[in-house]
Formats: C-alpha cells, sequence, structure tokens
C-alpha cells in the first residue's frame, strides 16, 4: 500500500493576530485533518499602530490607512505593505510549484481589485 501524500495548507491569521494565536483557534480543526494535512502557520511581517492595551504581538499583512492601521470598512487606494507580506508568505510556504499557484492567485486578486476600484470610480461619477 502506497502513503498518500498529506495537503499543505497555508493558513494565514487576521488582522491583530499572529501564527501562534492562528494555531491555537484551529487546534480542533487540525486534529480532525492531521492524518490529511500539514497546516503551515505564517506570521505577517507589519506591526499595527495599536491602541495602549496590551494585546501582545499582534500584526497585519497590510494596511489601509497611512497611519498604518487596517480597517475593513477602508475604501483606499493603498495597500501598504502588502509587496512586503507577499513576498514573507513566498519566502515561508516552500516550494516552487506552491510559490507558482500562490502567485497566481494573488495575481488574479490584484486584478480584480484593480476592476472593481475602477468600476466604483465610473459609477460615482453617474
Amino acid at each position: 500500500m502506497t502513503a498518500t501524500r498529506k495537503l499543505r495548507i497555508l493558513c494565514l491569521h487576521g488582522y491583530r493576530q499572529n501564527d501562534v494565536l492562528f494555531r491555537e483557534k484551529t487546534g480542533s480543526l487540525r486534529k480532525q485533518f492531521k492524518k490529511y494535512a500539514d497546516f503551515e502557520f505564517v506570521s505577517a511581517p507589519l506591526v499595527p499602530n495599536v491602541d495602549s492595551e496590551d494585546r501582545g504581538d499582534v500584526r497585519g499583512w497590510w494596511f489601509s490607512r497611512e497611519d498604518n492601521q487596517f480597517s475593513s470598512r477602508d475604501v483606499c487606494s493603498i495597500a501598504t505593505g502588502f509587496e512586503q507580506s507577499f513576498s514573507n508568505v513566498l519566502h515561508s510556504f516552500g516550494t516552487r510549484k506552491s510559490r507558482q499557484v500562490i502567485t497566481q492567485d494573488v495575481v488574479h486578486f490584484v486584478r480584480a481589485r484593480d476592476e472593481k476600484s475602477r468600476i466604483d470610480r465610473f459609477s460615482s461619477r453617474s
């Protein structure tokens, strides 16, 4: 019987989290799939400008504001730190094949984002 190759699943945490916190939050899921998949957690390279409260080692993938903050509600033309984060993910995740897949997905995302931005600008003129 030949061994089945496990899936490699890239796990990217949310804003103001890190790889350790996300790993803890996914413990039950990882346990259920440990025979089938290896979960690889990557921490974002950017440190957001956080409030005075102590939230630990929080990270962000990019910022939608010039003051190193992010809000999903922002409609903006900046994505400060996106290239650095993308490079970090590629470096951390590994093989050439997985890099190619990730790169293609991100290219499609960026194109879709740019197209949406053009549509939004056109719609606001009407």
